[in-house]
């Protein structure tokens, strides 16, 4: 009959550790790489900077076409932007009207959600959001994130 040293204390603990870890990595190496990091865009510009605004929907812009899920959390001063009524020449000179890049950005897929609280302050309602813009709740926003959500703010 063979002997066997028995394991005790940390070594044994230090053994069935060790066991558990390669099984993890093991299991790890063999999933698909997961997909890219959610951006999300906290646009707090509105009309008063311009500038600011177009650079972030220019940012969502790039995300979506490196096959990012992209979400616009529109508060502060930005619900303004995503009033329907806004005039079609708000915008920068040599750029697309803002009210029509939000609404290409969309198509493309990105989400848009809107601040309540926000738009009651700056006086938008919900009936004033360009289709597809939706309020923000926290389920909406926060259930959307991850661990390796990039947050951008403008």
């Amino acid at each position: 009959m063979t002997a066997y040293p028995r394991l005790t204390g940390g070594l044994a603990a230090c053994v069935v550790l060790a066991g558990l870890g390669y099984v993890a990595y093991t299991a790890q190496a063999d999933q698909p790489q997961q997909d890219k990091p959610t951006i999300v865009i906290n646009l707090t510009s509105g009309k008063e900077d311009l500038h600011s605004a177009t650079m972030a929907l220019e940012l969502a812009g790039h995300g979506l076409k490196d096959g990012r899920a992209v979400i616009v959390f529109l508060n502060v001063r930005a619900p303004e932007l995503a009033d329907k009524n806004l005039p079609a020449t708000c915008g920068l000179a040599d750029k697309p009207a803002i009210r029509d890049t939000i609404t290409n950005l969309m198509q493309e897929g990105a989400t848009f959600l809107c601040c309540p609280s926000c738009m009651k302050v700056l006086g938008v309602q919900e009936t004033d959001l360009i289709p597809g813009v939706k309020l923000a709740t926290r389920e909406l926003l926060f259930g959307n994130m991850g661990a390796d959500t990039a947050v951008f703010s403008y």
